[in-house]
């Protein structure tokens, strides 16, 4: 070793830059259920969550304006909607939530018009009064307080994700932000 030193150490660079080079080809990626057989409980468990609720995984995505009452504006509602429904159409997203699914779903019980579930909203004055009824037994209690501040200034919408790793939900929120 000492007799040839410069052929030690260049196949020692050699060595060392082969691990490294392979080192980042390396994708390290584990989804929960990775970890677990198929026939563990925790598995079966989250798939029945997955399949039967919500799953386990929600992504939470918080929007805010400078404007008073922008997030009672029925065409910005309409644009959120139309993202929800491009997530909701991915092998990925379980379903998702928002403001105007609660609203809808309201509207829906008070009219029993199935229309209601899916109309768009007529203009802002009917999700303001649809926010009133919703909090006028008491605004704090309202459902509609986690998804909606009460100046309109701040929402929030719940995207519930299955069990699909770190890079695959890294990769759709990077697409959700180009929409956004």
């Amino acid at each position: 070793m000492l007799k040839r030193p410069a052929m030690i150490l260049g196949a020692t660079a050699l060595i060392l830059g082969g691990s490294i080079y392979g080192a980042t080809q390396i994708e390290v990626d584990h989804a929960l259920l990775d970890q677990f057989d198929e026939s563990d409980p925790v598995y079966i468990t989250t798939r029945l969550l997955e399949d039967k609720l919500d799953g386990v995984r929600p992504l939470e995505v918080s929007l805010s304006s400078e404007d008073d009452g922008r997030f009672f504006d029925p065409a910005v509602l309409a644009k959120i909607d139309e993202i929800g429904g491009w997530a909701q159409d991915r092998d990925e997203i379980l379903s998702w939530t928002s403001q105007s699914t609660i609203l809808r779903q309201s509207l829906f019980l008070l009219s029993n018009d199935r229309n209601a579930l899916t109309a768009p909203f007529v203009n802002g004055e009917q999700v303001r009064a649809l926010n009133r009824i919703m909090s006028a037994r008491d605004a704090d209690k309202s459902p509609l307080k986690a998804w909606v501040t009460p100046d309109g200034r701040r929402m929030r919408f719940q995207i519930k994700v299955r069990d699909i790793g770190a890079q695959a939900t890294m990769r759709f929120i990077d697409e959700l932000d180009g929409r956004l």
